[in-house]
């Protein structure tokens, strides 16, 4: 992790944090719903974005690191809740399935570029944790503004959304 954290450590560490992430999930899903799901994206992204700097520029203390990185996680997966149905708005039912594999298979390669940044970062000899905050705590921010260029969609009201689900049910 670069933080000097003992590795018999790290599974409460990944264990607890990802509990809290769970927890990120529930309330991202209820903000999507309340506030718009691509703010939320927006918004969650950036913040887990700032909590990851935070816990790569602050002290290698375990309690901190623990609290910054679940913070972080809460932030970061919690609007993947939202991130479906935002995807669904995004395009017009003849090619919903096509833009939604196309974003998820662009996941793959931005991995693997991610990846060989970090790498390339690592060996010139720039340390971890400073690697680690230029490709994922400052990714992590860029996808979060990203986020906010997208269209903005405004969820039907409750009668729209009676309507449609009449007629959805009227064609089958």
């Amino acid at each position: 992790m670069g933080k000097g954290i003992d590795a018999s450590s790290t599974l409460i560490l990944v264990v607890l944090s990802n509990i809290v992430g769970i927890a990120g999930y529930l309330a991202h899903g209820w903000a999507g719903d309340r506030f718009g799901r691509r703010n939320t994206i927006a918004v969650g992204w950036l913040a887990a974005g700032v909590f990851f700097a935070a816990m790569l520029l602050g002290p290698s203390n375990p309690g901190y690191v623990l609290v910054t990185y679940m913070m972080g996680l809460f932030f970061l997966l919690g609007p993947y809740a939202a991130i479906m149905f935002f995807q669904a708005e995004c395009f017009d039912t003849d090619c919903r399935a096509t833009g939604s594999a196309f974003i998820g298979a662009m996941s793959q390669p931005g991995a693997i570029i991610s990846g060989f940044i970090l790498t390339g970062l690592t060996a010139a000899s720039i340390g971890y944790s400073t690697a680690a905050l230029w490709v994922g705590a400052l990714g992590t921010v860029i996808s979060g503004v990203v986020v906010l260029g997208a269209r903005k969609v405004a969820p039907p009201s409750a009668s729209e959304a009676m309507q449609r689900a009449q007629t959805i049910t009227e064609v089958q």
